[in-house]
């Protein structure tokens, strides 16, 4: 009976502590938002609900450039590389597109949210590139948005 209860939770837990241990391990990556799991038919998720979805944000080597992936259980990640105008509050957001090419959307550039002004204008990233640059030089990571964030 047990078993028939917790069975299905054990892959989003896996997902969870997967996303939870490659966020502790690149500090310069900030889980900017993050979703959670309450299925009733899964009663341990609703004692302790599993992450289903986190946005990483990454800052990139230019003062307002940045990198994010949205990951979903059981879906592919969606890259973006974001460009940030404080002064006008504005953000251009390029996704790849069928050829892995990074393209400006049809809505880009548009007005910033009052979350995406905090993010990417009022949050001080100046610790996060400094981490993500001692990481390139010991080669940690790559240089690119999947060596940044992954």
């Amino acid at each position: 009976m047990i078993a028939m209860v917790t069975l299905p939770t054990v892959p989003r837990y896996v997902f969870h502590f997967g996303v939870l241990s490659e966020i502790s391990r690149r500090p310069w990556v900030y889980a900017s938002d993050r979703a959670y799991a309450h299925e009733v038919f899964e009663p341990l998720t609703l004692i302790s609900p599993p992450l289903t979805a986190v946005t990483y944000t990454a800052p990139s080597w230019t003062t307002q450039n940045f990198e994010q992936v949205v990951r979903r259980y059981g879906q592919e990640d969606e890259l973006a590389l974001i460009q940030a105008d404080c002064d006008k509050h504005t953000v251009w957001i390029a996704q790849p597109d069928s050829s892995g090419a990074f393209r400006y959307g049809a809505y880009s550039p548009g007005d910033m949210s009052p979350d995406a002004i905090g993010l990417f204008c009022k949050k001080d990233w100046k610790a996060a590139r400094d981490e993500w640059r001692t990481a390139l030089k010991s080669g940690l990571t790559t240089g690119s948005i999947n060596g940044a964030l992954f």
